[in-house]
């Protein structure tokens, strides 16, 4: 996946070409074994590169496996990219680092085979729905709260993928996932009258929009 930026410090370039080594290996090793652990210290040279990080501006172009999507306002960026587990595995991971005083680095953990029904389930840092986050839309809700509606690429299989749309709120420095704003449909008899989140299912070599 292309991305926007990342944030690493102007005067350690050789970590961008660590990250991209270890995105390669990510992305390409044979060995399910190598591929976790790359992504292990992967995640973790990010996070310290955030956690360090003083200046929300500073952006990079290089790294050429994570997707990164800044906020409309600049409130956020968050980062995701994907892990292939199996053929019927992929496993997600996702970092959002929110622009305020504190600089909060916010690590996502993928916990979506926990979901029964994630199109009526919330979620929060701990409970993710693991996607790739390719668009953000901000927006005010009636009470004048401002959210982000996140669009999201689910691979969900060989054969299988899922679009996701859903709302993303900040509070204080803590996130939601999944607020229940979206109308159901004829297909949701017996479920609340609203969806927390829209899931499209589709077949791998179709283009959905």
């Amino acid at each position: 996946f292309a991305q926007d930026s990342l944030i690493v410090s102007h005067d350690q370039p050789e970590i961008t070409d660590t990250l991209n080594a270890l995105g390669l290996t990510i992305l390409t090793d044979s060995l399910v074994e190598n591929r976790l652990k790359a992504n292990k210290i992967f995640k973790k040279i990010i996070l310290d590169e955030l956690h360090a990080q003083t200046d929300f501006s500073i952006a990079y172009d290089s790294l050429k496996s994570v997707l990164i999507k800044t906020a409309p306002d600049s409130t956020f960026r968050i980062y995701t990219w994907q892990l292939f587990i199996n053929d019927d595995e992929y496993k997600y991971e996702g970092i959002i680092q929110l622009n305020n005083a504190e600089n909060d680095i916010i690590s996502l953990t993928d916990n979506s085979k926990e979901y029964m029904s994630p199109e009526f389930e919330q979620g929060d840092k701990a409970h993710w729905f693991g996607n790739i986050c390719y668009n953000i839309h901000s927006f005010e809700s009636f009470e004048g709260e401002r959210s982000y509606l996140l669009f999201g690429l689910n691979t969900h299989s060989l054969m299988e993928r899922k679009k996701i749309i859903e709302v993303l709120t900040i509070k204080e420095g803590e996130i939601t996932f999944g607020l229940p704003v979206f109308l159901k449909t004829d297909e949701s008899n017996g479920h609340p009258p609203t969806k927390n989140r829209v899931i499209v299912n589709y077949f791998a070599g179709a283009a959905i929009k």
